[in-house]
Formats: structure tokens, sequence, C-alpha cells
């Protein structure tokens, strides 16, 4: 089963349920939260639904503002959580992806200092 939420302005505040929904939905199996505004609170909340709902195999969360340490957790929610080939399927966040945050910590500090 997919779940897709397009360009919805959900934002935090209506994303903090959706991602405590999330953690006992085990139909959900692909996840689109395309430019929902989802900032870095919600970014912790979907990392914190990732780590007890193991079951998505993969999220598209592009276009949100997420933060670099929201992404970080992210994926390293993902990366605990999933096999070595499930790993690869997390799509991107934003302009960068979350193996991206975790990888390239130059980057981060420049971004950081901007």
């Amino acid at each position: 089963e997919n779940i897709t939420a397009w360009n919805l302005p959900l934002g935090d505040k209506l994303w903090l349920p959706a991602a405590e929904a999330l953690k006992t939905n085990t139909q959900c199996k692909h996840l689109i939260i395309y430019g929902c505004d989802i900032g870095p609170e919600g970014a912790a909340a979907l990392a914190d639904a990732l780590l007890v709902n193991t079951g998505l195999e993969s999220i598209d969360y592009n276009e949100n503002k997420m933060s670099w340490a929201g992404l970080r957790k992210i994926e390293a929610a993902w990366s605990k959580t999933r096999s070595d080939t499930a790993r690869a399927a997390i799509a991107t966040g934003g302009k960068w992806s979350a193996a991206d945050a975790s990888n390239k910590p130059d980057v981060v500090a420049k971004v950081a200092q901007m």
C-alpha cells in the first residue's frame, strides 16, 4: 500500500499525529510526503516512526523544510532498522539526501555556517 501526501501544507503540527500513526501502520510500504512543509520536529517524528515501523520499503520526503539534524536522524533510523539492500531505497529529502547529511560532514559544516 502507498500513502501519498503531495504539496499539502501539513507542517510539523499536522504531521506529528500522522507520524505517530505511522508507527502502527504495517500496511504502508511506500510513503510519499512531498512538499508538505515538514520541518525539524516533523523529521524527528518521522525518524522515531522508522525505528518502530520497519515495514516501509521507501520514502520520498522531497521539498520539505527538514534541517540537517533532522535528515541525519532519518538516515540513522533507516540504517539502523533496514537491511543493506533496503538502505538504498530511501529517497532524497529536500535539496540533500539523508545519506548526504551523514556522509559529508564538510558539506554539513558549510551549510551550517550559511
